[in-house]
């Protein structure tokens, strides 16, 4: 809107961003259509964001209608941490990200009971969540409530391994939520009748063996009796640790889940893979399955095998059983990403 020397110096000087010809033009369309959301429309750059300490919830929240929440998440609070490191530097767990989700979305709900599980799609992580140089990263979850479901976002700082700030209030996972009291239903049984050939019987868990890359130990060593078929996998979960460090949904269960379904892709069986995406999750709404005893080696993890890809893997579904037989967990449309 403004031309000449000066002004693009005084712009430099207070790290001010101009609106580029496109966000101008798409600016100028909603105004003129009655589309815009407000009188006022400010574009912030990355770096306007750290100069001036912009907080902002993400630009799809805006699409909503409906009552808002924002939690904060103080990861010193996250007791898992120092037994969840990825490249020597603890890192919250995905798992526990989905815990923080439900808590908020559990604001926003109604009528959310014992009989009630959550329902979870279009879960997507962007970036690790971590504690660099022992600096609280400003977490928080966003939750808006739409028509129909819950629209949750996690956002973080990103700071530099020598604890400088690089950008603020970035979006590092999200998802939409919906509470269902309609039955959790499976599809792996025909899978199970023809399951193959043994791969391997019996291995260890590859993310408990102190690589360079990632390092799990205490609660996550939770993992037994895995098996390897050509075309699914069985595993055996139970840990006598306390559920403490999260509230609303089995996250160390979840976090077992889907380690058994990426672990010892065919082709690149060496190699750890992280979750980036899953396209629908149905999970109870509980702590840890049962009081900690060594009756929880019966809960069984079910899962297809992971096909891989130029950079990730990908596994259609996976299930888990309770000690009785009762299916309490369905993952489906997994995709994970290589740790490099």
């Amino acid at each position: 809107m403004t031309r000449g020397s000066e002004y693009h110096a005084l712009a430099k000087k207070r790290r001010l961003s101009g609106v580029d010809p496109l966000t101008g033009q798409r600016l100028f369309r909603q105004v003129f259509e009655g589309e815009s959301l407000s009188a006022i429309n400010v574009p912030v750059s990355k770096a306007e964001h750290v100069e001036y300490v912009v907080q902002t919830i993400p630009q799809a929240a805006a699409q909503f209608v409906g009552r808002t929440v924002e939690v904060n998440v103080p990861l010193a609070n996250m007791t898992c941490l120092p037994f969840h490191q990825v490249r020597n530097v603890p890192t919250l767990p995905g798992a526990w990200i989905v815990d923080v989700f439900v808590g908020a979305a559990k604001r926003l709900a109604e009528n959310v009971g014992e009989d009630t599980h959550v329902v979870i799609q279009d879960l997507s992580f962007e970036k690790f969540v971590r504690i660099v140089r022992e600096q609280e990263p400003n977490v928080r979850v966003v939750a808006q409530q739409s028509d129909h479901a819950i629209s949750v976002w996690m956002l973080t700082d990103i700071m530099h391994s020598s604890g400088v700030l690089l950008a603020k209030d970035q979006v590092c996972a999200s998802a939409t939520i919906v509470f269902s009291r309609d039955a959790v239903s499976s599809s792996l049984a025909a899978p199970f009748t023809g399951k193959g050939s043994v791969q391997r019987a019996t291995v260890q868990d590859p993310y408990c063996q102190q690589r360079d890359v990632v390092q799990l130990s205490g609660l996550f060593d939770c993992l037994s009796e895995i098996e390897l078929h050509d075309r699914v996998r069985f595993a055996k979960f139970g840990s006598a640790h306390s559920p403490a460090s999260y509230h609303h949904i089995p996250a160390l269960l979840l976090d077992a889940a889907w380690r058994v379904g990426a672990m010892y892709t065919p082709a690149r069986a060496e190699e750890l893979f992280v979750p980036v995406k899953i396209g629908r999750m149905s999970l109870p709404l509980d702590a840890l399955p049962n009081a900690p005893s060594t009756s929880e080696a019966t809960w069984q993890i079910r899962s297809t095998a992971p096909r891989a890809g130029s950079k990730e893997v990908r596994w259609d579904r996976t299930e888990v059983y309770n000690s009785i037989g009762d299916l309490k967990m369905v993952i489906e449309n997994a995709m994970a990403s290589g740790l490099v």
